[in-house]
């Protein structure tokens, strides 16, 4: 499935590379797109600033999440990111450019939670077992852990490690797919991407810092020690990670 600037959803047959389907929100920028763990359902969520929950197999709209009054806040600006609750099919969290991350709960239509502070700009959001990862393009607190159930922040992950790096605006960051608690991350002006293991502290463990312009998005495998990254150099690199 793929989202465009001109509000377009598309899904496509890898094999064959043929369109399967395409549907558009008139009046939106596509910016992040996410399924559910079983593929049931996909959200899209953009410029409009609200988040939409469809059925994959009618393609129908199931919900639409969006701010109101003070009773039911919601975002104020775009939206880059966006995941389902890996547990929980009914728990749906997003940020953007407002620098708020909130929590909704699909079958309420609304946010039930919310946490101040990350400044997200890209791919930046993930979420394993009880901690959320979000990442900031910003000079400082790039990366940061956050307790799901307080909503408070439990540490924030330097990009060098014991040092305040100011030079590292973060696009992309994930957790590693097999459950360690490893985080891949890129960004932009160093234009690095980085591996932090949790069992040595958050220390980074790889680095590839070769390109020449920034990264815009990573992603671990699903089951070896390889990761992907891609940028502004228009390249999808695709690595391996020996420790």
């Amino acid at each position: 499935m793929t989202g465009c600037g001109d509000g377009t959803v598309t899904h496509w047959h890898i094999p064959s590379g043929k369109m399967l389907h395409r549907m558009t929100e008139p009046d939106n920028q596509i910016l992040c797109l996410d399924y559910n763990r079983d593929g049931s359902n996909f959200a899209t969520a953009g410029k409009d600033r609200k988040v939409r929950i469809y059925d994959e197999g009618t393609k129908s709209l199931l919900a639409q999440l969006e701010g109101g009054f003070f009773q039911n806040p919601g975002h104020s600006n775009r939206i880059f990111a966006l995941k389902f609750h890996p547990e929980d099919p009914n728990v749906i969290i997003s940020a953007g450019w407002d620098s708020v991350v909130y929590f909704w709960d699909i079958r309420d239509k609304g946010s039930f939670a919310s946490i101040y502070g990350p400044a997200v700009s890209g791919d930046a959001l993930d979420i394993q077992g009880n901690e959320i990862l979000t990442g900031s393009w910003r000079n400082r607190d790039q990366l940061e852990l956050w307790d799901f159930a307080s909503r408070k922040r439990i540490s924030t992950i330097d990009w060098e490690y014991g040092k305040k790096v100011d030079t590292a605006f973060v696009y992309t960051c994930q957790f590693s797919k097999n459950g360690n608690g490893d985080i891949l991350a890129g960004c932009s002006n160093l234009n690095e991407v980085k591996v932090f293991e949790r069992s040595n502290q958050y220390r980074d463990c790889g680095k590839i810092s070769n390109s020449d312009k920034s990264i815009f998005n990573v992603d671990f495998a699903n089951s070896h020690d390889m990761f992907s990254f891609c940028g502004a150099d228009g390249r999808v690199t695709i690595a391996q990670l020996n420790k």
